[in-house]
C-alpha cells in the first residue's frame, strides 16, 4: 500500500514538473528578443553611411526571457538588406552568430557589406531574423524558435571637409601667417569645433579663427595661423587636427603637409654714420634706419647693448614708423672704454610689414678713433629786440688736434649778420665758444643748421652738424630799430673819458692856487 503510493505520487510529480515546463515553453513570449537600437558603424564608434566603399551596420539586440534561469543557445542573426546593398560575395543577406544570451544580455549584431557608388540617398528597410534554441532547463535540448525585425537607416549624400594651405611657402626668421583653407565639399552643412595646428620645425603662436565655424554645403573659408619660422629651417612640417560635427556625429580629419621655405629679404638695414668712436668720452652715434619694402615699417622696437662701452640712458628706442622706401635717424649716445681698441653695439629689432612680423640683429662695430672729433654743446638761443643770438661751444673729444675749426650757421629763413665763428686749432680736450647773430623780422618757428668744419693733420676735412630749433612768438614793435654798431656803444665811454680828464684840470687849477696862496 505504502509502496504504491509512493509510486503514485513521484509519477504525479513528474507529471506536473513536465506539464509546467510545457506550459512555461507554451506560454513564452513571442518577442524573447528587443531590439534596442540600430545604427552605422561598429559596435565602439557610430558613423555615417554615404554612397561607395564598405560599410558597417550594427544592431544592439537585448534578451528578456520570462524565467531568470532561460537561456538561448546558437543565436544565428540573419540580416536582409535592401537592393543596391550586396556583401563582398555578392549576395543580400549577412550573418552573426552568437553561442548563448542570458537574461538581460545586450549584444552588439555588426554586419558589414557594400554600398555601390550609384546608391541613392534615402530612408532604407533592413530586416533582422534570429533562430535561436531556447531552453529553460539547463541540459534540455530546448526548443527552436525565431524573431524578426524591421528597421530603417538613412544614406547620406557623401560631404567631406577639406583642409589645404592657400601659403606656398614661408619665410626664415620671420613671424608670419600661414593661410588655411577650410572646405565643406558635398550636400551637407558642418560645425568646425576644434582647431589644434602644430609643429615640430617651427613655433605655432596661434590662429585667429573664431570657432565654431559653421560650413555650409558648398562653401570654402580661411582661417589665419600665426607661425614663426626658424632662420636654419629648409622646410616646416604641420600637423592640423579638425573636429566637427556632422549628420550630429562628432568626426576627427587629421592633414599633415609640409611647406618650404626661402631666406628673408628683410626690409630694414640699419648703418651708423661713423664707425669711429673716442674712448671715455661721450660719443653720439647717429643710426640710419632704412625702410625697403613697398609698405611702410610700424612698430618698430630697438633693443641695445654692447661690449666695452656703455649706454647713455635708455637701451630700448622705440619708431612708430618708417615710411616705405624712407629713413629714420635714431640717436645713440655711448661712452667707450678706454681700455679697449674695438667695439660693439648690438641693436635687436622687432617690428611689422603689413601683416608680417619680423625680428632681427644687427651686429654694428666700431674701432678706437685716433683723428678729431668735434661735439656741439651748451647750445643757447636768445633774443635781444630784433635779434636772435645762438651760442654754444664746441670741443674737440677727439684723439689729435683739430686744425682750422670754424662754425657756422645757415637757415633757409633767416640771413645771419654774423653767420661764423672761426676758432682755429683745438687740442684734444680743449673746448672754444662761439656766437652767432641774424635779424628776426616776424614771429615764427625757425631751423638753423650749425656745422663745425675742421680738418686732421693729414689735411683731412671734416664735418659735425647740429640741427636748432628756434621759435619766436613776438617780435617788438621799436620804431626805427636798427642794429647797434660798436662805435655808437663806444661813444658814451669817450665822452665819459673826456669829461674825466677835464674835470681833473680844473681841480688841479684849483688846488695849485691855494697852494701859491
Amino acid at each position: 500500500m505504502n509502496r504504491r503510493f509512493y509510486l503514485t505520487i513521484l509519477i504525479l510529480t513528474l507529471f506536473l514538473l513536465t506539464l509546467a515546463s510545457m506550459l512555461r515553453i507554451a506560454s513564452a513570449s513571442p518577442d524573447d528578443f528587443e531590439l534596442i537600437y540600430a545604427r552605422w558603424g561598429d559596435a565602439e564608434n557610430e558613423e555615417i553611411a554615404v554612397p561607395g566603399g564598405q560599410t558597417s551596420l550594427t544592431v544592439f539586440i537585448k534578451f528578456k526571457p520570462p524565467g531568470k534561469d532561460d537561456r538561448a543557445l546558437d543565436v544565428l542573426a540573419s540580416l536582409d538588406l535592401p537592393s543596391p546593398f550586396r556583401t563582398a560575395t555578392g549576395v543580400s543577406k549577412c550573418y552573426y552568430w552568437v553561442d548563448s544570451m542570458s537574461l538581460g544580455d545586450i549584444e552588439p549584431f555588426t554586419f558589414s557589406f557594400n554600398i555601390p557608388p550609384d546608391a541613392e540617398p534615402g530612408e532604407y528597410t533592413f530586416t533582422l531574423h534570429l533562430n535561436y534554441r531556447y531552453v529553460v532547463t539547463e541540459g534540455t535540448i530546448g526548443e527552436n524558435k525565431e524573431q524578426s525585425f524591421t528597421f530603417q537607416l538613412p544614406l547620406y549624400q557623401r560631404t567631406e571637409l577639406l583642409v589645404e594651405p592657400e601659403t606656398s611657402f614661408l619665410v626664415k626668421g620671420a613671424t608670419q601667417s600661414l593661410e588655411l583653407r577650410f572646405t565643406c565639399e558635398g550636400e551637407s552643412d558642418l560645425l568646425v569645433t576644434s582647431l589644434t595646428v602644430t609643429s615640430a620645425s617651427s613655433s605655432v603662436i596661434g590662429h585667429e579663427a573664431v570657432l565654431p565655424i559653421h560650413l555650409l554645403a558648398g562653401t570654402s573659408t580661411s582661417v589665419d595661423v600665426k607661425v614663426y619660422v626658424p632662420e636654419q629651417a629648409s622646410s616646416v612640417g604641420f600637423s592640423v587636427e579638425v573636429h566637427y560635427l556632422l549628420h550630429g556625429l562628432e568626426h576627427t580629419l587629421t592633414r599633415v603637409f609640409s611647406l618650404p621655405t626661402i631666406e628673408a629679404l628683410k626690409p630694414l638695414s640699419i648703418e651708423a654714420d661713423s664707425y669711429e668712436l673716442s674712448p671715455d668720452a661721450l660719443n653720439s652715434i647717429k643710426l640710419t634706419l632704412t625702410n625697403t619694402a613697398t609698405q611702410p615699417i610700424t612698430n618698430l622696437t630697438l633693443s641695445l647693448s654692447g661690449q666695452a662701452l656703455s649706454l647713455i640712458g635708455s637701451n630700448e628706442v622705440w619708431v612708430e614708423e618708417v615710411e616705405a622706401g624712407g629713413i629714420e635717424e635714431v640717436e645713440v649716445v655711448v661712452r667707450p672704454s678706454s681700455q679697449a681698441d674695438s667695439y660693439l653695439l648690438t641693436v635687436q629689432v622687432d617690428y611689422a610689414v603689413g601683416d608680417m612680423a619680423y625680428s632681427d640683429t644687427f651686429n654694428l662695430f666700431f674701432t678706437k678713433s685716433t683723428r678729431p672729433r668735434l661735439s656741439f654743446s651748451s647750445i643757447e638761443v636768445s633774443r635781444t629786440g630784433e635779434y636772435v643770438y645762438v651760442r654754444g661751444q664746441v670741443i674737440n673729444v677727439g684723439r689729435s688736434a683739430a686744425n682750422y675749426v670754424n662754425v657756422t650757421a645757415s637757415s633757409e629763413q633767416l640771413s645771419f649778420e654774423k653767420g661764423s665763428t672761426y676758432i682755429g686749432t683745438l687740442e684734444p680736450g680743449e673746448a672754444a665758444s662761439f656766437l652767432l647773430t641774424s635779424p628776426i623780422e616776424e614771429p615764427g618757428i625757425y631751423y638753423v643748421t650749425l656745422s663745425g668744419f675742421y680738418a686732421d693733420e693729414a689735411g683731412s676735412w671734416f664735418v659735425e652738424v647740429r640741427e636748432v630749433q628756434i621759435t619766436v612768438e613776438e617780435v617788438p614793435g621799436v620804431e626805427g630799430a636798427r642794429a647797434v654798431s660798436i662805435h655808437e656803444l663806444l661813444l658814451p665811454v669817450a665822452g665819459l673819458g673826456i669829461g674825466l680828464f677835464i674835470a681833473g684840470l680844473v681841480i688841479g687849477r684849483y688846488v695849485g692856487g691855494r697852494r701859491e696862496a
